[in-house]
């Protein structure tokens, strides 16, 4: 059994803080949205999940679950909405915690979730 040792959710000084939760969080929306875990096989040898949708963000398709894309009808609304929550979970899990979005920084519309740019800069 593979295990992964989270010292993302430390910030800089060494400290336990929320910015971690922010990284846990974005880990979790990369594994819903690609039904995959950070401990599977595929992710070896310098690979993770983070890396692995961070080089194939450009191609949508490729990264999220299959299931998700079936309403051929719904494709191109499917496909940007999960592209958008796939940015959202990276800008979560960047390296440096204070690189990471704030929650005060977002927000819900009621249709989908609207990325505000914080003091840092960041947004989605």
């Amino acid at each position: 059994m593979k295990t992964i040792t989270n010292v993302q959710s430390m910030d800089t000084r060494g400290t336990i803080s929320i910015k971690g939760d922010i990284y846990n969080y974005g880990i979790l929306m990369l594994e819903m949205f690609t039904r995959k875990k950070p401990t599977d096989d595929m992710f070896s040898a310098g690979l993770s999940l983070k890396n692995w949708v961070t080089d194939l963000m450009p191609q949508v398709t490729e990264i999220v679950d299959s299931n998700l894309l079936q309403q051929e009808q719904l494709f191109d609304d499917i496909k940007t909405y999960t592209s958008n929550i796939l940015e959202l979970g990276l800008n979560c899990c960047a390296d440096l915690p204070e690189a990471r979005i704030s929650r005060s920084s977002y927000k819900h519309d009621g249709c989908g979730l609207i990325i505000e740019q914080n003091q840092d800069g960041i947004y989605a």
